[in-house]
């Protein structure tokens, strides 16, 4: 039940405490967008509130009312699927309507009894949100009457109000016999306050291989692509089957020739005319797309999601070059040897300065075609 594609590390540190039976009130699974966290969470969350375990197992029953509940989000149905954007593990959870398994998204905030919360950008998680679907259920009794858990999703986008409502209840967490079990899914771990972190068990999540990735894009909801379209999202993951995902709902994988063709001639002494605005075309139209399929969602958001996926897929396109001209680089030290290796390996160094000084302007608000330029 806790097997997640290429995740064993993470799974067996959460398989240990359940076969031990001192399982941590409080977890943050973390790595990057679109790896399986929250498919682990999911996965755990069914595990947790099996009414037939064995006290000393991590497998579910599969048969139990409990585990019949969240079968439910087993097979998803492939239209809704690909409405979601691919195959979201915390929107199938939702629609599986457990009475214990609380999962809290930022879309809760277009419920919120504030008017403001409701008509304001979904780009963080209000602090309403937070006690009205955690904290407060966190200390009523289960429905089911074998405990709670609680998936708070993308927990980055937590207020410095809700973080700190939630510290107080991670600091004096529900009675242990109740069960209450709290896990924050985040790709971005520092924007949780320390002592967030010092009073969670740290669960970290890497990227996959290619070849895992490519086993998951195969059987991607709705997509029927060539050969070659597959391979480009391979290329535009990154190890994330999430991301591969997008990169074909959206058609990213067009971003894979067009932007990375143009970087692999600025080497070569020839000027990438044009890339910028190219690449702040593309982000725009991503945008643009995103917002349209999305109810209340941030322009200014998916303007910047829409460039950290550009930079990661040009910087993960340095590292792979630079791990192709060190591999034929000879060995030694002399001056002939040191200079082969700067004029070979210099420009995809400065190319990775070059994206971690653009990625610092964006975060400092400075436009986002001039970055693209930079």
């Amino acid at each position: 039940m806790l097997d997640v594609l290429g995740q064993d590390r993470a799974t067996a540190a959460l398989r240990a405490p359940l076969e031990g039976g001192r399982f941590p009130h409080a977890l943050v699974f973390h790595g990057p967008a679109g790896i399986g966290k929250a498919t682990a969470a999911v996965a755990l969350a069914r595990v947790l509130l099996c009414h037939d375990r064995p006290a000393d197992s991590a497998q579910a029953c599969g048969s139990c009312a409990s585990c019949q509940l969240l079968a439910r989000d087993a097979d998803p149905d492939a239209a809704s699927a690909k409405a979601s954007g691919g195959q979201d593990p915390v929107q199938r959870a939702l629609s599986a309507g457990h009475p214990d398994l609380h999962v809290i998204v930022k879309e809760l905030a277009l419920y919120s009894d504030d008017a403001a919360a409701r008509k304001r950008k979904l780009m963080s998680i209000p602090v309403d949100v937070v006690r009205k679907h955690l904290i407060e259920p966190a200390f009523r009794s289960d429905r089911l009457g074998h405990g709670k858990v609680f998936l708070l999703d993308e927990a980055e986008l937590l207020n410095p109000a809700g973080q700190n409502a939630l510290l107080k209840t991670l600091e004096e967490p529900p009675d242990r016999g109740a069960g209450c079990v709290i896990v924050l899914v985040t790709s971005s771990p520092d924007k949780l306050l320390p002592t967030i972190r010092s009073r969670c068990r740290m669960v970290g999540f890497g990227p996959l291989s290619d070849q895992d990735v490519r086993s998951v894009v195969a059987g991607w909801p709705g997509v029927d692509s060539s050969k070659d379209e597959i391979d480009r999202a391979v290329r535009f993951a990154s190890g994330s089957p999430g991301r591969a995902g997008l990169a074909l709902d959206y058609g990213l994988t067009t971003w894979v020739t067009r932007v990375l063709g143009s970087i692999d001639a600025m080497p070569e002494g020839r000027p990438g005319a044009g890339l910028g605005a190219g690449m702040y075309e593309s982000i725009q139209a991503f945008a643009e797309a995103w917002v349209k399929n999305h109810a209340q969602a941030s322009k200014d958001a998916a303007n910047r999601r829409g460039f950290e996926l550009m930079t990661a897929l040009i910087a993960e396109h340095a590292r792979r070059k630079l791990a192709e001209h060190a591999g034929a680089l000879p060995a030694g030290e002399d001056d002939a040897v040191l200079l082969e290796r700067d004029a070979q390996l210099g420009p995809w160094m400065g190319l990775i300065d070059a994206v971690r000084e653009a990625e610092g302007w964006v975060a400092a608000h400075v436009n986002l075609s001039m970055a693209c330029e930079g």
